[in-house]
């Protein structure tokens, strides 16, 4: 029982330091990397949160695809399961504790009224005793609400496919339009983008004025794509899977989307002041049998080489 509870209070410290919603797929991922049950998953958030950085939303969702969602979606309702049983039996268990602390406080706080101070440190213990017991009541709290979002975690939900700040799919979404060209045998091109210099923006503007510029460029990219759905893969990388096009014809796409981004003027809501040009670069490969995975390791390759080129440019 001690390992259980203080697995679910190490994943519980998790979410509130770093600031995630205390939902079902949040706490599956603070679990797995508290408990220590997937070395990948935890050997990367080690990484990620190296020098006291906060783990966000967007990165939380990627390493949730990476490590947590089953590629056979059959899978998805017996994780739910598994994470429903939890929830319950430590439920049950915050329960029982509960009733415990409640009882023996009531026998040490007998004592101590009738001991007429006779028993050292008995205020202390009672203080402690009823701290406890208040610890216990918010515990099981949080075990009944982790419950009510497991049953409302529906496998099909927008919320889980889609990126809450630009509302393009995010990992989990995008498996969906991976298995579509695969089943169909499609042959395809797969496209990367990146904001130049996302980073300094943020530094210098804020976080904000940075999210209006991910929110645009999702916006350029829907355009240009328009029968295709763009995918924010991380926090500055966004996919488009394009089938039936030649590399050419994706850099020609590809070309329009910068040159939109770059004649875009952001301001400063505040001042109205306009915050540089922002461009932005891309790369492109074609499908030649490899799994996703390869060929999206070869598009960052060449995004770095983008970069390395001063940006505002397509590399194939």
């Amino acid at each position: 029982m001690k390992t259980l509870f203080a697995q679910a209070r190490s994943a519980i410290d998790f979410l509130e330091q770093h600031q995630l919603e205390p939902d079902a797929v949040h706490y599956a991922l603070a679990l797995a990397h508290r408990s220590g049950a997937n070395a990948g998953l935890t050997a990367e958030i080690t990484l990620l949160v190296e020098g006291g950085v906060r783990l966000n939303a967007d990165q939380a969702q990627t390493l949730i695809a990476r490590y947590l969602t089953p590629q056979d979606p059959s899978r998805r309702p017996g994780i739910e399961r598994e994470l429903t049983a939890h929830a319950t039996r430590l439920e049950t268990l915050a329960g029982e504790a509960q009733g415990v602390a409640l009882a023996v406080g009531d026998d040490v706080r007998h004592v101590v009224r009738h001991a007429e101070g006779v028993v050292p440190g008995g205020d202390a213990v009672v203080s402690r005793l009823t701290s406890a017991e208040e610890e216990l009541i918010e515990l099981k709290g949080q075990f009944e609400a982790l419950k009510a979002s497991i049953r409302s975690l529906a496998p099909e939900s927008v919320g889980l496919e889609h990126d809450g700040l630009t509302s393009a799919l995010n990992p989990v979404g995008a498996r969906r339009i991976f298995e579509q060209v695969e089943r169909h045998e499609r042959r395809y091109v797969l496209l990367m983008f990146s904001i130049d210099g996302l980073v300094g923006i943020n530094r210098e503007f804020g976080a904000s004025v940075g999210d209006n510029v991910l929110n645009a460029f999702a916006n350029k990219l829907r355009k240009i794509f328009q029968d295709q759905e763009p995918i924010r893969w991380s926090g500055n990388e966004f996919v488009v899977v394009l089938p039936d096009h030649t590399v050419t014809a994706a850099r020609g796409l590809a070309e329009e989307v910068l040159s939109l981004v770059e004649r875009r003027k952001f301001r400063l809501l505040e001042t109205g002041e306009w915050i540089g040009t922002v461009t932005g670069s891309a790369s492109i490969v074609s499908d030649q049998g490899d799994d996703i995975d390869t060929l999206l390791t070869a598009l960052r390759k060449k995004l770095v080489v983008a970069a390395q080129r001063g940006g505002n440019h397509v590399e194939t």
